[in-house]
């Protein structure tokens, strides 16, 4: 008659549980590690979350950010907001088109360029003050006011490729 060995047993059970426990996190290491290298994006800092407005400008300028929405007083607006930093004062701030510029430059909520990505650029980001800029350049010069993806916008709206030659000076709303 056989004798059951406990110390067997359970070494052998050991071994089997540690296996599929190595087997899972492995898989689940892998997981992470393929969104954080997808992903370099990150939500609004809390610096860029209020109200902008301009300090000298000719015409009205204000923008307002939140977590999720930028808003161009009076022009175009976004959701899904994402932002890229380049430093610690300075990035990309993408957004996904809710309202945006007619070919006449009115603003509607059915223009073409609505639930598509657009850019604007912020430098010199302090706590009560940024320069803003979107996206433009010339579409003789190659330009485009949106793009299908967020990758296709990151990789076009770029200071190396000819966007982004104004930017406004603004300070925050109290």
């Amino acid at each position: 008659m056989k004798h059951f060995n406990l110390k067997k047993s359970s070494l052998t059970a050991f071994l089997i549980m540690l296996a599929l426990l190595l087997t899972v996190s492995c898989d689940m290491a892998q997981e992470e590690e393929t969104v954080t290298a997808i992903t370099d994006f990150i939500d609004v800092p809390e610096t860029l979350i209020g109200t902008w407005e301009a300090v000298t400008s000719t015409y009205t300028e204000s923008y307002t950010i939140t977590n999720n929405t930028f808003s161009s007083a009076g022009a175009y607006e976004g959701n899904t907001v994402k932002v890229f930093k380049t430093s610690e004062t300075s990035g990309y701030i993408y957004i996904k088109y809710t309202k945006a510029a007619m070919p006449d430059w009115t603003y509607s909520k059915n223009a073409p360029d609505v639930g598509r990505w657009y850019a604007i650029s912020y430098k010199e980001l302090r706590a009560s003050s940024v320069k803003l800029a979107g996206a433009f350049k010339a579409s003789e010069a190659g330009g485009k006011t949106s793009t299908e993806t967020i990758e296709e916008a990151k990789a076009e709206f770029t200071v190396e490729n000819g966007y982004f030659n104004l930017y406004s000076e603004l300070t925050k709303k109290q």
